[in-house]
């Protein structure tokens, strides 16, 4: 693990039962980069996104 999850916790107000596993790195893709055909998928937003809630 490279991150510490009690940080993540605190930084992130995450409740008490829930455990951060992993974190999302975000950057700029090589000019030599093809995407996925699995890239154009798309799923409702009401399935990725929660607003000030966790999902269960």
């Amino acid at each position: 693990m490279y991150f510490i999850p009690e940080a993540v916790k605190k930084e992130f107000s995450l409740p008490e039962y829930a455990e951060p596993v992993a974190l999302l790195i975000m950057g700029y893709r090589a000019e030599d980069f093809t995407s996925s055909p699995q890239h154009f998928e798309t799923k409702a937003m009401e399935e990725m996104v929660s607003y000030n809630k966790f999902m269960s």
